[in-house]
């Protein structure tokens, strides 16, 4: 077996290469891949420390190939310990949490730095700055693998011989949330900072050095399937390898939507992410179309879902303004009104009403929340629009059944958990 470079692997070192979509399952070995006894290490070992390694690469594969993912990684096999947190890290395919507390200090640069080789698009990484400071989170949206990561500062590098390896035919999109990166892909040289993301293509290689500065890098990673996206690849060479996040409004919705689901997407449900895929999806094709003037390659019904999304995205931005109506959100998303509340219609409700219970709901919140105890009913509600004290408390009574301020007792009168 040979790296890179093309010198020889050592006998030190288990690497499995990534392999079209089949079963690794066989019907002999109790299912072990046949590349799982050869991977053993000879020199050094015990029989009982080759046998006990064994069984952990059975368990590794056993589980990959039961959850239908390809294998691509590389250990280095000098502690079993490292093998034995990684095929924990395999099993929690759902949501996954590496961080560096789980490794003995000597076993922190090699453990962290072989996480992102799991991921779908392999690549070499390298730690240029704190190597304990590092956390590697990764949860699949359907066919949309999100990985959230946390360092202080990295090298990443994509070389032509991973490219041959294994080309998973995907696109990548990195978003820095507390970074700054250079990133070069696809004959472009570009800087990368917070609330910006960067297009990349899995059949390219690329090479990228990000730094957090005085504080830790924080970085959100999805990769999607081209077949999911409705372009030509010969149309999207055209920004693979650019800066996105600041040149429309899809574009910086898609970014909030990416750093929120960084942060809580491993508490979703699998009908949650299934759902989340088809979101994400719909934003990254609709901001794509603006960026090439392809707004016809999108299925119509993705640009009505993204003009909702826009659309609740600035009430909530904006529920404080008490002039917020129909026709603001209408100016605000480009559409008529007429328009806009047929796109709500399709979500069962209308503008007004969702202005009204998104108001009421904050409210609500605040009523219940101890720390603002010195805010008056009236005074909170105008923080939500709602200046006229009358038409909110009927509202309010109205919605929930009991007026403002017999609601805020009750619950300042429970007991806290």
């Amino acid at each position: 077996m040979t790296q890179e470079g093309g010198g020889q692997v050592g006998a030190d070192t288990f690497q499995a290469r990534s392999r079209p979509a089949q079963p690794f399952m066989s019907s002999e070995a109790g299912g072990v891949p046949d590349f799982c006894e050869s991977a053993i290490p000879e020199r050094g070992r015990s029989p009982g420390r080759r046998r006990r390694t064994a069984q952990l690469l059975r368990s590794c594969s056993a589980w990959n190939a039961q959850a239908g993912n390809l294998l691509s990684v590389s250990v280095p096999m000098l502690d079993s310990g490292i093998l034995r947190r990684t095929a924990g890290w395999w099993r929690e395919r759902g949501r996954r949490m590496f961080g560096e507390q789980d490794f003995p200090l000597i076993e922190r640069a090699g453990g962290w730095e072989e996480t992102p080789v799991l991921s779908e698009v392999t690549s070499q990484v390298r730690f240029t700055g704190d190597r304990s400071v590092a956390q590697y989170r990764a949860f699949p949206l359907g066919e949309v693998p999100l990985s959230a990561l946390r360092f202080s500062s990295m090298l990443a590098r994509r070389t032509p011989a991973l490219v041959r390896q294994s080309d998973p035919d995907m696109y990548g999109l990195c978003v820095a949330v507390r970074a700054k990166a250079v990133f070069e892909h696809a004959h472009r040289n570009e800087q990368l900072s917070a609330g910006q993301m960067l297009l990349y293509d899995s059949a390219l290689p690329f090479d990228a050095e990000i730094d957090g500065g005085r504080s830790e890098a924080c970085a959100v990673v999805a990769q999607f399937p081209k077949k999911m996206l409705p372009f030509r690849e010969r149309h999207l060479s055209q920004v693979v390898g650019e800066v996105l996040g600041k040149h429309s409004a899809v574009e910086r919705l898609l970014y909030r939507f990416l750093v929120d689901l960084g942060l809580e997407g491993g508490h979703c449900t699998p009908h949650d992410r299934v759902r989340l895929q088809s979101t994400v999806t719909d934003l990254l094709s609709t901001a794509l179309a603006g960026r090439l003037d392809r707004d016809e390659d999108v299925p119509h019904s993705t640009h009505w879902r993204v003009l909702f999304l826009r659309a609740t995205a600035f009430i909530r931005d904006h529920l404080g303004r008490a002039e917020l109506d129909p026709a603001l959100v209408a100016a605000a998303v480009q559409v008529s009104v007429r328009t806009l509340n047929r796109i709500f219609a399709k979500h069962d409700t209308a503008v007004a009403t969702f202005i009204r219970e998104q108001r009421l709901e904050r409210i609500r919140t605040d009523l219940a929340t101890p720390h603002l105890h010195y805010l008056t009913v009236h005074a909170i509600a105008a923080r939500w629009g709602y200046p006229e004290a009358p038409a909110f408390s009927r509202a309010f009574r109205t919605t929930f059944g009991e007026p403002p301020s017999e609601y805020r007792r009750r619950m300042h009168s429970c007991p806290q958990r």
